[in-house]
């Protein structure tokens, strides 16, 4: 919920670790972090600011719930998957409804009534919103950011902004609502560091998307908005970023300036069926029209690199672009519930059922050995760690973990008769760190193509195994990491030829002259005292697909990820 006045909401940040720009505030040395994932909340840092990314919340304190308002509908209100359906009932060319907002702490959730009236000759709509603003829409447009202000009474408010977009005016009216983001102008709860750093950049540049997954990818899934409206969603959110990143390093003199751009990875999600002509998604769906969507979008990240190096032609400046993975194919979903079920591993309370609701309702604990949630890896009942473990730890769990992981790698698709898995890794012997009883205890590296299911994600057991991905979310990367190494440009030579994702901290570091401290796993890929240069390593442009990459990048080593953490 949304930590409105008087209540008892807190938040905190379950990182355990400390962020290497701490480390340089501490030595006096600025900082400009803009959207990094799990940087929600902000964590308070000298010499510097920061602007929050990945897991921001919406307004809803959800990871973003989209509105969809229709009048065509015979029944009530309907949910998406992350979204929600409001049935429309025009009385002539008026229709009236509420947009639903955060939980209002007396009970409900606070609401903000609209009227929506559709002018006679169809192509435009009014919307009034009671106690704001009234906006004129058109067809087939989006709206600029409209603020939002829902009031709990007795003072105490939340203020958010969304872009409404009219799909269409007749036969039917069909306005689709964004997920309603935390106004960065007046943020509901802390969204950068300073808390003035997102006034400063939404006064100074306009309002902004603040949710950390910006892009409302599952209402192109639910096919509430089509590919036209979801890329240029995408690609207004990649100018707002591009203006905010310009403007952090136009503002650091010197210093270290670090930004997240995901338009990359967004549209590469939603579009790469348009890659793959037999994908499963495309049944039915226009497979021309965006074949060049993500060339689109490389070209565009390409711009922005030619726009930079005029602003940092200071020889000691170092520029270096980094992706930690690349994409590939997600055609096939992998229920490791329903498998773990069909071997044994997992039991249901009544023995004839074959699926459970979602977060295993239905399962039986009391026998249940092993169990799948998210999209990271297998967890063993261990006794200890969860509440109805039943795992002993030792030998038992060590030989379930060997059973499991060589049962999996051999896992066939019965469609193609091909593997779909290329290793299991388990955890206790390819991992080491403080955390690692916390860790998923087998990590499946899937091959191309393949995928948990969209169920096994949210914990639930399905009838059947495999089944198509039928989503336009049609690209992952969530595979073996051989199959989606990460890249790396950088403006001078390296000394490592096989860079990981942990060694850019340590980098940075050094390239502050601060030295790297113990418990951090990366180490020094530039020679010290490095004149600018060139990469050093190479891809085949061929890959270009696979990898997601672009020719003349660095890949991440795919060996060897006892360190990376990469998955």
């Amino acid at each position: 919920m949304v930590p409105l006045g008087g209540t008892t909401a807190k938040m905190k940040l379950l990182q355990k670790s400390q962020h290497f720009w701490k480390l340089l505030g501490e030595k006096n040395i600025f900082s400009i972090i803009q959207r990094v994932p799990i940087t929600f909340p902000p964590t308070p840092f000298k010499n510097g600011m920061l602007l929050s990314g990945m897991c921001v919340p919406d307004l809803r304190g959800s990871q973003g719930t989209f509105s969809f308002f229709s009048s065509d509908s015979d029944g009530d209100e309907t949910k998406f998957i992350a979204g929600e359906q409001t049935v429309l009932r025009p009385k002539g060319n008026v229709s009236r409804s509420r947009i639903v907002g955060p939980d209002n702490p007396k009970g409900g959730r606070m609401t903000l009534p609209f009227t929506l009236t559709v002018s006679e000759d169809g192509g435009s709509a009014l919307l009034e919103i009671d106690g704001g603003e009234s906006i004129h829409l058109v067809v087939n447009e989006y709206s600029d950011w409209v603020e939002l202000t829902f009031s709990a009474g007795f003072g105490a408010s939340a203020a958010g902004i969304a872009k409404f977009y009219l799909i269409s005016t007749a036969p039917h009216v069909n306005l689709y609502m964004t997920p309603i983001h935390i106004d960065p102008e007046n943020p509901s709860m802390p969204i950068s560091h300073p808390e003035v750093y997102a006034i400063y950049l939404a006064k100074k540049h306009g309002k902004f998307a603040t949710m950390g997954f910006s892009e409302d990818t599952w209402a192109l899934n639910g096919g509430v908005i089509d590919e036209r409206v979801f890329f240029e969603q995408a690609m207004s959110i990649y100018e707002e970023r591009e203006k905010m990143f310009l403007d952090a390093v136009h503002q650091a003199k010197r210093g270290l300036v670090t930004t997240v751009f995901d338009t990359t990875d967004r549209i590469q999600h939603m579009f790469y069926r348009y890659l793959d002509p037999t994908h499963p998604a495309n049944e039915g769906k226009d497979t021309e029209q965006w074949q060049d969507a993500i060339a689109q979008v490389y070209e565009k990240a390409d711009e922005l690199i030619g726009k930079l190096q005029p602003v940092i032609d200071d020889p000691e400046s170092v520029l270096m672009v980094i992706s930690d993975h690349g994409f590939t194919n997600f055609r096939r979903c992998i229920n490791i519930n329903s498998w773990l079920r069909d071997n044994g591993y997992l039991f249901m309370k009544d023995e004839n059922a074959r699926e459970s609701g979602e977060f295993f309702e239905g399962v039986d604990w009391t026998r249940t050995k092993a169990f799948a949630l998210g999209l990271t890896g297998v967890f063993i009942n261990r006794r200890g760690r969860e509440k109805s473990g039943i795992v002993h730890e030792g030998k038992d769990y060590r030989d379930l973990c060997k059973e499991i992981a060589e049962k999996l790698e051999n896992l066939i698709d019965p469609e193609s008769g091909q593997r779909c898995c290329r290793r299991v890794a388990v955890s206790q012997s390819y991992f080491d760190g403080p955390y690692r009883f916390d860790a998923p205890d087998l990590l499946v590296g899937w091959d191309g193509g393949y995928r948990y299911s969209w169920e096994c994600a949210v914990g639930q057991v399905m009838p059947e195994v495999f089944s198509n991905n039928t989503r336009a979310w049609s690209g992952d990367h969530c595979v073996d990491p051989d199959v989606v190494p990460g890249i790396l440009f950088c403006d001078r030579a390296l000394c490592e030829a096989d860079p990981r994702l942990v060694d850019i901290p340590a980098t940075v570091l050094r390239l502050f002259g601060q030295e790297i401290p113990g418990y951090m796993q990366g180490h020094m890929i530039l020679p010290e005292g490095a004149e600018p240069g060139t990469v050093s390593g190479m891809i085949d442009p061929g890959s270009l697909e696979q990898s997601g990459a672009a020719p003349g990048a660095l890949i991440f080593p795919p060996d060897d990820r006892k360190a990376s953490g990469q998955t």
